[in-house]
């Protein structure tokens, strides 16, 4: 079956991830609605994705209405440029601003009117997941060790749906354009003594939301702050931090990696 064939009937969930795996694409099933919405359901998360259909068909089983999750980076060979347009930010904008084309590769329609951009992995280098830094604001990065929800995926958001002309059955998946290339193999500024200490956390900072892409940066920097204020009492801040990442990582990280 080609991959149009996928798309151009509506069929249950269940069945567009079999016939997405059987075609070769790594997935696993991601939680579609509830506090940690987009969430893994199985334990490890992206380290669970498969393409055999026997693994898919039990994940299924178990999850029938689960989204369609995708890792990013070298495991499916794509990274993706995510654009969010909400709360005051508009990544669609700046994205274009950089004169970069929206139109030339497979892209994503998101529930929150946003778009997901997808391009060749690079061949020479690792692309990093991001978030608001290298490319400025709403503009997200998904490479290694990220994922993305994937059509014809339903979250309690909406659906992520493919955009009209820019399906991957009608459009070749392009490199990433010069410019953006560029940014994300640039380093990032070095910080000054004075602008490090002024990151570090503070007790107001402690349980605001932390955004996929900067998890690990985040508990990490927040992990430091309880050694400060604790000690090193490793089963205390191993509980805050779980705690932490069921509360303010969106979605949370597998248990696992926390540890």
């Amino acid at each position: 079956m080609e991959l149009k064939q996928i798309f151009d009937e509506e069929r249950p969930i269940a069945e567009v991830a079999e016939l997405l795996g059987q075609m070769g694409l790594l997935l696993f099933p991601a939680r579609e609605q509830g506090e940690n919405v987009k969430a893994p359901y199985t334990r490890n998360g992206l380290d669970d994705a498969t393409n055999s259909v026997d693994q898919i068909r039990a994940y299924w089983n178990k999850w029938p209405g689960a989204a369609i999750a995708v890792p990013t980076g070298s495991p499916n060979g794509f990274v993706v440029i995510d654009l969010d347009v909400k709360a005051g930010k508009n990544g669609i904008q700046n994205f274009t601003d950089y004169g970069a084309d929206l139109t030339n590769t497979w892209a994503v329609r998101t529930p929150s009117n946003g778009m997901h951009l997808l391009y060749r992995n690079p061949p020479d280098f690792i692309v990093q997941n991001d978030v608001e830094r290298r490319l400025g604001s709403g503009i997200d990065v998904r490479g290694e060790r990220g994922y993305v929800i994937w059509p014809p995926s339903e979250i309690s958001e909406g659906v992520y749906q493919f955009v009209r002309g820019q399906e991957p059955w009608n459009i070749r998946i392009a490199d990433l354009p010069e410019i953006i290339d560029h940014q994300l193999r640039s380093p990032l500024p070095t910080m000054t003594r004075q602008q490090s200490q002024g990151r570090a956390i503070r007790a107001t900072e402690f349980f605001s939301p932390i955004s996929e892409g900067c998890r690990n940066q985040e508990l990490t920097r927040r992990a430091g702050y309880l050694l400060r204020r604790y000690g090193p009492d490793t089963p205390v801040i191993r509980n805050w931090l779980h705690d932490l990442n069921q509360k303010c990582c969106q979605p949370p990280l597998p248990s696992a990696e926390v540890d």
